[in-house]
Formats: C-alpha cells, structure tokens, sequence
C-alpha cells in the first residue's frame, strides 16, 4: 500500500474512531446494518425469528436503511460486510452483487420472496423498482441455500420485504447533487436530482402503498448521463376473520436508459448506450386451515434490453432482448409449538427472443420440504432439501441442514445471550443465455457450458443484548464446474467455461460488533453539555483466500480470481434532542481481479447531516420528535432537511477494472413523511412544553 492509501485510511479510521471512544458512546436506534434478533423473518417458507437462524444473516432495518447516504435501493447493499457491490455508473443504473467472493450470477436476489434472476443476464437482477421508503428490511443470507431458496441461491440471498401497509398519507423526497467538476464538452457541472413519491392506503378492505420516482443526470464523466422512471404498488386485502382468504399483490415497472462508457468492451464501447426496461408481478392467495395455512401465488418478470455500441450510429451495431419469466407455486405449511414444517412445489418457464442470442426456452420443475424444530431445550435445528428437475439439469437434489445452540442465557429476560450456530448448504447457477450463446467482438458464449455448484459449510458464534450484539464466523464453499471466463491472451475475446473438477475453494471469515446506548433524561451531563439522545456504532470485517491457484496460470480469469479479500467497514450515527443527526461511514477494500494491482485497496468515507424540523402537537403547546415513546394524539407531517457527501476523501476508485467510479459528491434533500392513523401507536420523544 503506498503513502496515499496509508495516509487516506488513517483519516477515515480516525473520523470513526474519534467519535466511537467518546465517553458518551450510547445506545442507538438508527444506522448500519444490525442484526435484529427479535424479529420474524421468512426463512425460504418458514417463519423463523432472525436469534433462531442456525446460518450468517444480516438484518438492514427500515431505520438503518433511512441514514445510509444514498438515493436507490441497490446503493444500500454496499454498506454491508461480505457484500460485494460493483457499480458502473451513478445511482446504481448498472450494478452487479457478489457475496463472499463468489460471482455476480451466483447470488439470488428477491422482492418480497419473488425471484428476480434475468435468463438473459445477471448484469439486469439488480433493476429494482421498489425505492428505499417502501422497504422495511433487507435480509442477506450468505452461503449456499437452495434448499430454502431454490435455482441460482449458490453464494448468497438477498430478500427485499417491503412494508405491508404504510401510513396514510404523502411520502415525498426530492434532491439535488454535483461533483462540482465539470464536462469539458459542454461546460456544465455534473449534477444529478431526482423526486420519490409514495402513497399510503390503510383502509377497511385493503391496504398498502403506490410509489413512483423520477431520477436523472448528466452523469460525472463522458457518456455517463442516465434517466430512471421508477413505479411499485402493493395491495394487500384485510381479512374479516381468521378463515377468509387473503389476497396480496405486488407490481412495478422502471426504465433505465444510459451512458454506458466502459461498461462490457472498454475501451472500444466508450460510445454504448443502454436503454433497459423491466417488468414485475405477483398476485397470491392465502388461507388458514384448520391444520396449517396453504398460499398460492404466480409471479411473472418481463426484461426488454436495447444495447447500441455506438449511441449516435445505432446502425453500426446494437441488440434486442426480451426475457419472460413465469413462476407458479404452492405451498403448504404448519406450525406447533416446537416444530414448524413447509411443503411445496412450483414451475419456472422462461423464454427469450434475442437479436444476437436467438429464440430460446426451457423449463424447470421443484418441489422441496423445509422442516425446522426443537428436539431438546436450548437445540434448535433446522433440515430440509429442493428437488429440481429441467432437460438441462435432469434430476437434481439440494439438501441442507443448520444448528443452533443456546450456550447462555440473559439474566432478566427469556432470551439467548450467547449461542453457536453452524449450517451446510447445496447451491447452483444456471448458465445465463448470454453464457451460452453470445457474440461479439469481445466475448463470446459457450452452448456446451454445465450449471456449476457448490456445497458451503459456515460456523461461528452469535451474542445477543441491549448493548453489545457481536456476530463472528467462518465459512469455506468448494464449488464444482464452476464458470468462468477466461481467454489466453490480451487481445482474444472472453468466452465462458466449466473450471472441471472441485479444486475450487474459498474460505474466510467474518465479524461484526453493534454497539448501542441511550442516553437518558437523568444523564444531565450528556443532555445539558452535548444535547445527545442516542448514539450507535458498528465495526465490521470481511476476509477471505483463494485455494485454488491453477485457474489462474490458464490466462486471464473474469471471475475466479475477482473477490474482495480484504473488507473493513465502521460506521457511527448520533441523535440529538435538539433534531439533529449525524451519520458517518467508513469502508476500507482490497480487490484481487484482472486490471488491478495485487493488494491494491482505496477507503471510502461517507457522511449524512439531518435536521428534522420540530412540529407542535396541535391543541397541546408541545413540541416533538419520533423516538420510542406512546403519544395517544394527532400528528402533523414531519419535514427533515438533509445532506449527503459521499466519497468525502474524493478517492480515485474502480469496482469495475475499466469503469473509474463518482468524485466526492455533495445531495441536498427534503424528506416529507406523514403521520400514523389514528388507530397505530406513534412513537415520540417530547421535547419541551
């Protein structure tokens, strides 16, 4: 590391460190991923809480996610340790997700349980049209999970839920940014602004929300200008009693069109452009049984892709794609005391129509079994396995298994303290239709390719508590014809291949420490001389090494040798009594990959400063903020200002070897949020009389 790096990672550890030995560290509500032991989450079809996973979570909570620095869904999954976000251009137009150094096609990404994998590529699973203020968490399961998750979950899981209703009312965000340099051809500074509208329903019969957003800019560099239209809805019906039928709906669409200067054939594509338009649905059913509750539900995705090598010649060369997904399921489930099973079976057909990749098809059938129990005090387990069946793949099985044990307990409430949790997984990737049938001037397919594999094994220990909350683990996944693309020589095209054989391994390990305070009324010292409500901070680190060498001596590998070997992350967020909240974070990485240096990392610091403005509670003299107090009373909207510096070190960065990433970028924001119904408890400090 040369004196830049060193003396740039001292000031971004600094800034962290300065804040966290504080003697008014304290208790938080808000900032960095957490894991959230007391909350329900869907494990594959079971109902489990997040304390008794026997595998790696992490938990982004509707609060962490409101004081992370940035204006899209995908931007928040970099702000997470294991987690590999590899962006090409500005607010997340084009971005690939990797999980413990596996590939940007081995991780499975869903919206509320809805698959979101492209047949086409997986260059287009992060096109999310949900925005930030419609989600109440974003779970990330890492390692292998097909059992729970089924087709393409080898490496990873990240599941979207989004809120089930939402106060009635307007949500509205708008903003502004700059870099503050400017485009040598027109003279103008790049900038970019955006608006996010969303509706809440809460009615008798149905409720919900409908968003929509608009975001666009001239981009930080050349051919880098993008506009994004952004719509979501969710229904979901209100049940008069336990025995009716619950119906649920969720839909969205966006359109992305960009400059995409670098983004697949740098440097000969530093012209491209790229219009992307995506389609979701998904409409279910539930009902109660007597025994157990049986849901139904179709989800269907639609991808069009217009690829133009040269924008202003589209002639010269360009592609059409269209992908369909169609994906029928039924599930059954039940639940006792110390058990809980899940059955079920469901469908996959997808089609293309492609310029370059032809017309194509193929089916894929599953059923699986999930079961999970309590054989004896302080032991939960948790078994099952998905069976899937396709021309391509003939018969395959994907079992898996994870442990939880209690080792101690808390002293004041009925609840772990201290437990050990271990798993082992099966996971496949299919090979994409441009895996196998691409060409171009600089790849092409392989019809001849295998689906690849792998079997992940993950142990560590997990504390639970007010105060301290430290997860600590270590994994290794040994993967089988696993697919690479390689080529021999500099100037040859990339083409797409099974690495043979299971010689393939990555290992490492992970660990993260959450560390909350409240700081009360009777702390007279901290209320008085700093004005502090709450304080919280997270350390995070990330490393992982390759067991197999040989790919490399091959020639050029894209994906074998492209991982993050070195991750640390921190980050801090202070509130005030006076509305004022302070939000900094801190990321330091190495990147082993084609195009750069080995051991070569950059550090990224990032900060948010909010002022939520104080509203009088009419008819009472008080005044407020949200916080985590009952207020039986009628709420005005609540307006905070804010303002966002990302890259705050203006370091020269790369997550895609020929893509140079954003300069320091300075967002000035307003939030508008409503208040609750009258019929839901508000949460509220007061603040004076």
């Amino acid at each position: 590391m040369n004196s830049f790096r060193l003396k740039t990672v001292k000031k971004g550890a600094f800034l962290c460190a300065f804040f966290c030995v504080s003697p008014y560290i304290a208790q938080a509500q808000n900032s960095g991923p957490e894991l959230i032991m007391g909350v329900d989450i869907k494990a594959g079809k079971l109902n489990v809480a997040a304390q008794d996973l026997g595998s790696n979570i992490t938990i982004l909570s509707r609060k962490d996610i409101a004081n992370i620095p940035v204006q899209t869904t995908a931007e928040l999954l970099g702000y997470i340790e294991g987690v590999d976000l590899r962006q090409r251009g500005p607010n997340g137009v084009q971005a690939d997700i990797q999980i413990q150094g596996g590939t940007f096609d081995q991780v499975l990404v869903l919206i509320d349980g809805v698959r979101l994998t492209d047949p086409q590529t997986g260059h287009h699973m992060l096109n999310l049209m949900v925005p930030p203020e419609a989600i109440e968490r974003i779970e990330i399961i890492k390692g292998a999970a097909a059992r729970r998750y089924g087709i393409n979950a080898l490496s990873g899981v990240v599941n979207i839920v989004t809120l089930k209703s939402a106060n009635p009312g307007i949500y509205a965000t708008t903003y502004v940014g700059s870099g503050f340099n400017k485009d040598t051809t027109t003279q103008n500074n790049y900038n970019n602004k955006g608006v996010r509208i969303m509706a809440g329903l809460q009615g008798d019969i149905v409720q919900g929300w409908v968003s929509a957003g608009f975001d666009q800019g001239n981009g930080y560099r050349p051919n880098t200008d993008f506009r994004t239209f952004r719509s979501s809805i969710k229904l979901t019906s209100v049940p008069v009693n336990d025995r009716d039928v619950q119906l649920y709906f969720l839909g969205g669409i966006i359109h992305n069109a960009f400059g995409a200067n670098g983004f697949y054939a740098a440097p000969a594509d530093k012209n491209s452009f790229e219009t992307v338009n995506t389609q979701l649905g998904s409409f279910g059913a539930i009902k109660k049984l007597k025994i157990g509750q049986l849901e139904a539900k179709i989800n269907a995705r639609y991808n069009n892709d217009h690829y133009v090598f040269v924008r202003s010649n589209p002639a010269l060369y360009q592609n059409f794609h269209n992908s369909t997904t169609f994906m029928p399921e039924i599930t059954y489930q039940v639940a006792r005391e110390h058990w809980q099973l899940a059955v079920g079976v469901e469908s996959r057909k997808e089609w293309l129509e492609s310029s370059n990749l032809g017309n194509h098809e193929r089916t894929f059938y599953a059923n699986y079994v999930d079961i999970a129990a309590q054989p004896i005090s302080r032991v939960k387990v948790s078994f099952g396995v998905y069976r899937l069946f396709s021309k391509e793949t003939g018969q395959k099985l994907y079992p898996g298994a994870d442990l939880l044990v209690y080792l101690m307990n808390h002293k004041s409430i009925n609840g772990p303290k201290l437990n050990f949790f271990a798993s082992v997984g099966n996971g496949q990737r299919l090979p994409t239709y441009t895996d196998l049938y691409y060409s171009g001037p600089s790849n092409v397919g392989n019809p001849h390719l295998l689906p690849e594999s792998a079997k992940t094994f993950e142990m560590g220990l997990r504390k639970t508590g007010q105060k301290i909350q430290i997860q600590g683990g270590v994994f290794r996944r040994t993967q089988q014809q696993m697919i690479d693309r390689i080529k021999d020589s500099l100037n040859a095209p990339w083409q797409p291949v099974n690495l043979m054989g299971t010689n393939f391994w990555i290992e490492g390990y992970e660990f993260r420490v959450v560390g909350n305070k409240y700081i009360r009324n009777s702390s007279a010292l901290a209320q008085s001389k700093w004005g502090l409500a709450s304080v919280r901070w997270t350390l995070g680190a990330t490393q992982l090494r390759q067991l197999s060498y040989e790919v490399q001596m091959k020639g050029y590998s894209q994906y074998a040798v492209n991982f993050l070997p070195k991750q640390y992350m921190a980050s801090l967020n202070i509130q005030t009594k006076f509305g004022l909240q302070f939000t900094t974070q801190f990321r330091y990485m190495e990147r082993t990959a084609a195009g750069f240096d080995a051991g070569s990392g950059y550090s990224m610091l990032d900060m948010r400063l909010a002022y939520q403005l104080k509203r009088k509670i009419k008819g009472t003299g008080l005044t407020y903020l949200p916080d985590e107090v009952p207020a039986p009373t009628k709420w005005p909207y609540q307006y905070s200002f804010w303002v966002n510096a990302q890259n705050v070190l203006n370091t020269q960065y790369k997550e895609i070897a020929s893509v140079p990433l954003m300069p320091r970028w300075i967002t000035f924001g307003i939030t508008i949020t409503p208040p609750p119904a009258a019929s839901i408890p508000r949460e509220v400090e007061i603040i004076s009389k």
